[in-house]
Parts: structure tokens; C-alpha cells; sequence
């Protein structure tokens, strides 16, 4: 097999079709709006898989702003029409944003004793790596996935895992929240701001 058809056979599950190539000027208009993943579509950016989770954010960040910013009978057209825009898959993911955006607001107005706040941030990271590595994860979705008759898998696209992922936004919603009253002094300033370069620089390599 030739070489550039090797390496097309072996990326085309990660890249998905080619036919974003073909006719790119078909699929562009897509992507530039970030509706390749509403509703049924499920379209790769390129090979830019990670470009999903932005084609979700971006309606929340609508949907967030037509609730906050609108009023009367516009919100309340509007906002259902950003919903329905959605559609069930990216609906799926909505409540771990929203859950971002509670924890901003409770550090506003909720005062948290240390003590309790040094037990939630450990005891989140403590549960998270019990599933990780117990692979509970997996049975999780897989449980959850034969419940509702292989739904989930075949139709939710990149939203199936929704039940794991729920568990994993609940943890660490609990160490994002508990780690603002923990008074931790483990890295100073110049450290922290070296982990947030790396997990970008890891973010924007990924597969």
C-alpha cells in the first residue's frame, strides 16, 4: 500500500471522511458558525477533532448571553430558539457549563470553612482518580449505554459518555469550589502561571 494511502487508512476514523476536503467551500460556512455538531450533524473539522467541544461552548455562550442580556418577550423567544438550535446532543453537556458558571457565582456570595474546604478539594481528587484508574468509568458508560438500548452510542455522537462526564464536571466542581477557601500556598505565582501553559499547550496539541 502506498504510503499516503496508509496513512489515510489508519487516520480515517480520527479524521473522519475527507469530504470536508472535497468541498471545502460546502463545509466552511459550518465550521465558521460552529454548527457541525448540531443536532444530527457530526462533521470533523479537518482533522481537527478537538473542535467539537467548541461547536458546543459557542451556543452556550449564546444561549448564556440571550438569557442574561435579553428581557421580556425577546428572552423569552429567544432563548427556547438558541435551545432548539442545540439540539439534543450539545443539550446533553449544557448542564456542566452551567454548573461552571454557579460555582463563579456562589464564590461572589459563599463564605466556606477551611477545614471543609481542604477535605472537599483532596476528596475530589481522591474520587476522580478512583475513576480513572479503576476503570469505572468505562463500566459506567457501558451500564448506562445497555439501559437505554445502545441510544446513547449511536446517536449522541460526542456527547455518549454524558453519564461519566457528568460525574467528572460534579468533581470537579467540588475542587473548583472548595480550592478558592483552601488557602493553598503549595505554588507561587510564576508556578501557576507555568501549569496553565502547559495545559494549554497540551489542549492545543492533542489529538
Amino acid at each position: 500500500m502506498p504510503p499516503v494511502a496508509a496513512f489515510a487508512s489508519s487516520h480515517v476514523r480520527r479524521v473522519g471522511h475527507f469530504v470536508e476536503y472535497r468541498h471545502f467551500y460546502k463545509y466552511l460556512p459550518v465550521f465558521l458558525i460552529f454548527a457541525n455538531e448540531i443536532w444530527t450533524f457530526h462533521f470533523v473539522y479537518f482533522s481537527d477533532n478537538a473542535f467539537w467541544s467548541l461547536s458546543y461552548e459557542v451556543w452556550y455562550y449564546v444561549a448564556f448571553a440571550v438569557a442574561f442580556y435579553l428581557g421580556g418577550w425577546k428572552r423569552l423567544i429567544a432563548f427556547p430558539l438558541v435551545l432548539v438550535v442545540l439540539g439534543v446532543p450539545a443539550l446533553f453537556y449544557f448542564p456542566a457549563w452551567l454548573l461552571g458558571c454557579a460555582i463563579y457565582y456562589m464564590h461572589r456570595s459563599t463564605e466556606f470553612p477551611k477545614l471543609w474546604a481542604r477535605i472537599g478539594f483532596a476528596g475530589s481528587i481522591i474520587a476522580y482518580l478512583i475513576l480513572r484508574l479503576t476503570d469505572w468509568d468505562d463500566a459506567i458508560d457501558n451500564a448506562v449505554n445497555l439501559y437505554f438500548g445502545g441510544w446513547p452510542f449511536a446517536h449522541l455522537h460526542n456527547s455518549e459518555h454524558f453519564t461519566v462526564h457528568w460525574l467528572v464536571a460534579a468533581i470537579v466542581g467540588v475542587n473548583f469550589f472548595c480550592a478558592r477557601y483552601s488557602d493553598l500556598k503549595l505554588l507561587n505565582s510564576q508556578q501557576c502561571d507555568y501549569l496553565r501553559r502547559l495545559v494549554y499547550l497540551r489542549d492545543l496539541f492533542s489529538p
